[in-house]
């Protein structure tokens, strides 16, 4: 404000006091204010100099002020900390030797899940810590108002504290209600731990793959030397396993598609069926269904049945027909393994 000031005094200073009378004072008066421009204009840079380094101090001491914020509210936000995992990974990928294109699948899907993740489990934190303590607390104020309510201190104060005492208690009671029932409603429990251990099943695969250690030690490719190229498959692999079974356990029903409780072979099937083969493993063989397997045994035992009663013209009409019915069967079980 100092060097604005000294800047209007200085313009003030070089225009003229009157009116010039004649052409020679005009002229004399424009050669003194073009005298005094240099002047004028080193003042105005200088205010502008100084303007401009109070604007950037503020600039930095606000930005400065931001982070520190952001950092502490990282830190303790909804009793998660954040942790950075993105950054990590991506310094990680940027001085590993992969394949540009597998350094972008890694980005987009691997990244994308752990992040995915991650704010997933802060939520999820948030809701489950939260509701847990005002049910634990609520539970033990209730009893607590109720006594107090119903004793004789409370009655000797006059009707006005028991009043508040029993809307107190209403309302705690009513909190420990909702709570409670949106924890069994939208399973809070149950996806707080599952999601956590998802979390670091996934930072777990990624520090075991970046430092080929583990599963990605080289012993599934016989006796090659392990590199972040050849175990990459397995990797994402892996990877999408983890996730296929987060979408099995959060949406997908496989109860729901059958009456009866599965048996050994069709409970592995059905509790694999949304995974990928594995990697190193056959895939699983067809089981042939049940219906399908007494209607081969009934024509087995009828064909030794008639083989043994009959002769002639009319067992080779019942072997056509048998092979006829075989060849049909043969058909619905090559239909059902398309299926």
């Amino acid at each position: 404000m100092e060097s604005l000031s000294t800047l209007r005094g200085t313009v003030v200073k070089t225009m003229p006091t009157s009116a010039p009378q004649s052409l020679s004072e005009a002229w004399d008066d424009a050669k003194q204010m073009a005298g005094a421009a240099p002047e004028v204009i080193s003042e105005a840079k200088a205010v502008y100099e100084e303007a401009k380094g109070k604007l950037g101090a503020m600039y930095e001491e606000a930005n400065g002020n931001a982070l520190t914020t952001i950092k502490q509210l990282d830190r303790v936000s909804c009793f998660c900390p954040q942790t950075k995992d993105r950054s990590t990974f991506e310094t990680i990928l940027e001085n590993i030797d992969l394949p540009e294109v597998q350094k972008q699948i890694l980005q987009s899907r691997y990244i994308d899940i752990i992040e995915n993740f991650r704010r997933r489990v802060a939520r999820y934190s948030c809701m489950f810590h939260m509701g847990h303590i005002i049910i634990t607390v609520g539970s033990l104020f209730v009893p607590a108002l109720l006594s107090i309510q119903n004793s004789n201190a409370a009655t000797s104060f006059g009707s006005s504290i028991s009043t508040q005492v029993y809307w107190a208690t209403f309302v705690v009671s009513l909190l420990v209600t909702i709570f409670n029932g949106i924890l069994t409603l939208f399973k809070i429990d149950k996806k707080y731990y599952f999601l956590n251990t998802t979390l670091e099943r996934l930072r777990t695969e990624g520090w075991q793959y970046f430092g080929l250690t583990g599963r990605y030690g080289g012993h599934l490719i016989g006796d090659q030397t392990p590199t972040h190229v050849n175990q990459f498959i397995f990797f994402t692999h892996q990877i999408e396993k983890i996730k296929m079974k987060q979408v099995e356990e959060e949406y997908y029903k496989s109860d729901e598609k059958s009456d009866q409780a599965p048996t050994s072979a069709a409970a592995t099937q059905k509790s694999s069926e949304l995974y990928p083969p594995s990697l190193n493993q056959p895939i699983a063989t067809l089981d042939i269904p049940d219906p399908v397997k007494e209607a081969v045994n009934t024509l087995i035992r009828s064909h030794k049945i008639i083989d043994s009663n009959m002769d002639g013209s009319k067992l080779d009409r019942v072997k056509n027909n048998q092979e006829a019915d075989q060849d049909s069967l043969q058909n619905i079980v090559i239909s059902h393994g398309h299926e």
